[in-house]
């Protein structure tokens, strides 16, 4: 059904899901996200059931998500790490009952999750086959999915409910700092259910290069695009949720997870950060050098490479994500609040031979989560 609307046949794969660069255009797009209601397909994500008395438990021997924490209906984001505290994947749990509960990730981690059901009473089924889902973000969000039969509390709790009598979800959900909801249904009802948003409203469905403008701005890193999951990378390559600016996913002061005494035992040596610059394209892998006043350092050393980016209507520029070296960066980093010194910009260049272009960094959602973090975690230990 949405293959209808891409007026740009311009298609990629998202885990062997075919799927829309754009549909029509970014900045049509991008606006409904603000003034509309549009509509981005999640099926293409991996959604795991974990149910039995060790079902938290199987999950936090999985994930820093917070399972235990959570009452019924309530999610928690967190990531997948390996012994050594390096990143192999983000997640979110989401409580469903005592005993149930879904882990969605971004690929299928089957040996991990193999490995952490060893000795534990759960079932474990992957549901990513036989469920469909749709995230609705714009002020119509709440409005379309209440008309569907699919509703949220006040208090932005997920919600279960019956479509045609067959069990469904609601729950909230974020792309950066766009706040949406997202329906989760059996996916022999997927076709029911667009019809009828499409019948009850004008819907605009959202591409991969809206979709990763709203990831950019909002500083979320992507395993594949800004990282390497630490399941593919030599031992010496993995970043911890630090380097990859979310150490609030996997707070050392939480009860156990796989992964939490790695991350006491390690400095961090990289680190991705948020930049944004008026030119309106910039190539991932381009080399990226600390700028001096009006001095162009190209000629010093290389401090980083842009790992992805994206034009972001709301900057009126290219938003992007730059893997910068700690020791390259000098007095420019903070140690102690393990993040980049506000106000440091950089020059990246570009393919043309003696262009550069002028950088400076954002502060992003993720970015104000990483602070407000690390500030209680000094508080407590003092």
């Amino acid at each position: 059904a949405l293959s209808e609307y891409c007026t740009s046949n311009d298609w990629s794969s998202v885990n062997g899901v075919a799927y829309a660069r754009r549909f029509s255009s970014l900045i049509e797009e991008y606006d409904a996200i603000w003034s509309g209601l549009a509509v981005l397909d999640l099926s293409m994500l991996s959604r795991v059931s974990f149910k039995g008395p060790d079902a938290a438990a199987c999950i936090a021997r999985l994930s820093s998500a917070p399972c235990k924490e959570l009452h019924q209906f309530e999610s928690g984001r967190g990531l997948i790490l390996n012994a050594a505290g390096h990143v192999c994947d983000l997640c979110e749990v989401t409580r469903l009952g005592d005993t149930l509960f879904i882990l969605t990730m971004s690929r299928s981690n089957y040996r991990r999750i193999a490995a952490a059901t060893e000795g534990l009473d759960v079932a474990v089924e992957d549901l990513s086959g036989s469920v469909g889902a749709l995230g609705l973000f714009g002020p119509n969000a709440r409005s379309a999915a209440k008309d569907l039969g699919f509703e949220l509390e006040p208090d932005e709790t997920a919600m279960s409910g019956q479509i045609r009598g067959v069990d469904s979800l609601s729950k909230p959900t974020a792309i950066g700092r766009v706040i949406g909801v997202e329906l989760i249904f059996p996916q022999q009802e997927a076709l029911t259910i667009w019809e009828r948003i499409s019948a009850l409203f004008t819907p605009t469905p959202v591409g991969l290069h809206a979709a990763q403008a709203l990831r950019l701005e909002g500083g979320t890193p992507c395993p594949g695009a800004d990282f390497t999951s630490a399941d593919d990378a030599a031992s010496s390559l993995g970043l911890t949720p630090s380097e990859i600016g979310l150490p609030h996913l996997a707070p050392v002061n939480r009860a156990w997870f796989t992964g939490r005494t790695g991350l006491q035992e390690r400095e961090v040596k990289r680190q991705l950060v948020s930049v944004m610059s008026d030119i309106a394209s910039l190539e991932p892998g381009a080399r990226v050098f600390l700028r001096d006043g009006d001095k162009q350092n190209r000629g010093g050393p290389q401090i980083g490479i842009l790992r992805s980016s994206a034009y972001s209507p709301y900057f009126r520029g290219t938003v992007g994500m730059v893997d910068v070296e700690i020791e390259a960066l000098g007095k420019q980093f903070d140690r102690k609040d393990e993040r980049v010194k506000s106000g440091t910009t950089f020059s990246i260049q570009l393919p043309k031979a003696g262009q550069v272009a002028d950088a400076s960094l954002i502060e992003t959602h993720e970015q104000r989560l990483a602070s407000s973090y690390r500030e209680r975690l000094f508080a407590a230990t003092e």
